[in-house]
């Protein structure tokens, strides 16, 4: 007997245990009835077939009947409710662990939505062009919402409310290694904290977060991902609990990652930064590292062996930068800056070799060290 006809026949099985859209209380199910499982979908045969099928209040059960048989409701199909323009509210049980791509897609008027902790997975621009939403109400801990995968933000400016409590001032929790993507891209939080558990922070987890004002961030972070603090217009302060080592050791995947990049200064464990005095132990600095901060010097010391030029994006007070190096810290990229205003002070015993090197040798005014001090004051 050929090994894979049982699991043809099986597959087959499951293909026609899946019963076509049936309308049950009004609303729209494909169910499963081998698993005994529904799906709440859309009418027809695509999204676009009927338009308009859910309006105002819609309430999705956690179990439906069909001939007898009870079905428990466990996922919302992609496009389910495409375009639904006069849709306002939705109540998701606790039946429901995932939410397909494009769910609520173009609900032009959708103001509110209402889900537990059941729900694991929110698809791809499930929520996309919903300007209107702006209260989500998740029924479950804070950690229980930060182990959501989400593939793409909820909304832009939206209210979250934890067990009926807005959420305003967030703790990341410490039991979590990292922080998932967009899970709080466009909430209306005001400030953050973010534990010495945390790692990694992921793709745009705080971005858009238009009335964030603080954050801080402890030294255990090590990695933060692209556009992770995006447009947070309203960001005054990032303090980093930790020193000015542990943080030269974070990656940013881009400059939006770095939160400077809004605030325009640095903050290390309380006290603001104007002058960069990188530690002897440090060999790199890495890529947007200070992007956009307000420095006014830097002071490398004689450990760099590289140094990534967009770490000092937009900084435009920088007017001196001291490398002790003798040998010219390896530098990668573009450079931002106009090197004609700024003040490069190396060894004098090595002043030829910076004249020389491909970036260095492109500052006007390259002083020895021991000049420095006159120099800077005339």
């Amino acid at each position: 007997m050929n090994k894979f006809l049982p699991l043809f026949f099986f597959s087959l099985f499951s293909i026609f245990s899946y019963a076509a859209e049936i309308k049950i209380n009004g609303l729209y199910f494909s169910l499963d009835k081998y698993r005994k499982t529904a799906e709440i979908t859309y009418r027809g045969e695509t999204p676009y077939s009927y338009k308009g099928e859910y309006k105002d209040v819609i309430d999705i059960p956690s179990k439906v009947s069909y001939k007898g048989t009870e079905y428990k409701v466990i996922s919302i199909d992609e496009c389910a409710f495409l375009g639904c323009e006069e849709l306002l509210s939705v109540n998701i049980p606790n039946s429901v662990g995932y939410i397909g791509d494009s769910a609520f897609k173009n609900c032009i008027n959708l103001m509110s939505v209402h889900f537990t902790n059941s729900v694991r997975t929110i698809g791809a621009m499930a929520f996309c062009n919903t300007k209107y939403l702006n209260a989500i109400h998740f029924k479950g801990t804070i950690y229980d919402y930060c182990t959501i995968l989400m593939k793409s933000s909820i909304s832009t400016a939206y209210d979250l409310f934890i067990n009926g409590e807005k959420l305003l001032n967030l703790r990341i929790p410490d039991e979590l290694e990292s922080v998932n993507p967009y899970l709080f891209a466009g909430s209306n939080i005001v400030s953050l904290y973010i534990p010495y558990s945390i790692n990694n922070i992921y793709d745009a987890a705080f971005a858009n977060c238009k009335r964030l004002k603080e954050v801080k961030i402890s030294s255990g972070v090590k990695y933060i991902s692209y556009n992770a603090f995006y447009g947070n217009d309203s960001l005054k302060m990032v303090d980093f609990l930790g020193d000015l080592k542990d943080w030269c050791n974070i990656i940013f995947a881009n400059d939006r990652a770095n939160p400077t990049f809004c605030t325009h200064s640095l903050y290390i464990s309380h006290q603001k930064i104007d002058v960069l005095n990188i530690p002897e132990n440090v060999k790199e600095i890495k890529h947007y590292a200070f992007v956009n901060t307000d420095i006014t010097e830097i002071n490398l010391g004689s450990s760099v062996v590289s140094f990534m030029s967009t770490a000092i994006d937009g900084c435009t007070k920088l007017k001196k930068i001291v490398c002790k190096s003798y040998m010219p810290p390896a530098v990668y990229d573009h450079f931002q800056l106009d090197s004609d205003q700024l003040y490069l002070y190396v060894p004098k015993e090595v002043l030829l070799m910076y004249f020389d090197h491909p970036f260095w040798g492109k500052f006007t005014n390259i002083t020895p060290i021991m000049e420095q001090e006159s120099v800077w004051e005339e």
